[in-house]
């Protein structure tokens, strides 16, 4: 059949493509939504390169120059290249994640607050009041620290342990010491 107008379908009425008894895809509308239903390729004119394609029970694929760039998996996601954006946020749910944000800084949330945040090659606590390191220890360009300089108020809520030999100094000359 060949149409010289559009084709016009009432709803819940089906354009099915394929074996009559069991067709391939299936188009229609159910009178508030539209419905494609069986394996899906959208393509390029010729036919020769996919846009998406979605199987069922399988992958949803999105390409670029018919390569896949995103694709569902049964574990979740699959991204194949570089994802750029204004802002992305990766966790594991609301409270605890790590925010890639417009500002040049990633920012570490934990437990509903941000803790850390890394700008350019240094790693700061969020704020420049309290830094509490808690029971951790503090790891930086894949070495312990054995140095926390801060321009501000340090606040200790406990005992500062000193090996043998090492000493606490005020000033800056050094030239008051225990």
């Amino acid at each position: 059949t060949r149409f010289a107008k559009d084709a016009n379908f009432e709803d819940n009425v089906k354009a099915s493509f394929g074996q009559v008894d069991d067709p391939d895809a299936t188009i229609f509308s159910d009178g508030t939504n539209g419905y494609i239903r069986g394996f899906i390729a959208l393509q390029n004119k010729a036919g020769d390169h996919d846009f998406l394609t979605g199987v069922d029970g399988g992958a949803t694929s999105l390409y670029y120059d018919n390569a896949v760039k995103l694709a569902t998996t049964s574990a979740g996601l699959t991204v194949t290249g570089t994802i750029i954006g204004t802002s992305l946020y990766v966790g594991r749910d609301t409270h605890n994640f790590i925010t890639f944000a417009t500002d040049d800084a990633i920012q570490f949330r934990v437990a509903d607050s941000y803790r850390f945040k890394m700008i350019s090659d240094a790693f700061h606590p969020y704020t420049d009041s309290t830094f509490d390191l808690g029971t951790s220890s503090l790891y930086f360009r894949h070495t312990y620290t054995d140095a926390i300089t801060t321009t501000g108020n340090a606040i200790i809520g406990g005992h500062i342990n000193l090996a043998d030999s090492k000493y606490v100094y005020w000033g800056g000359s050094n030239d008051f010491y225990i």
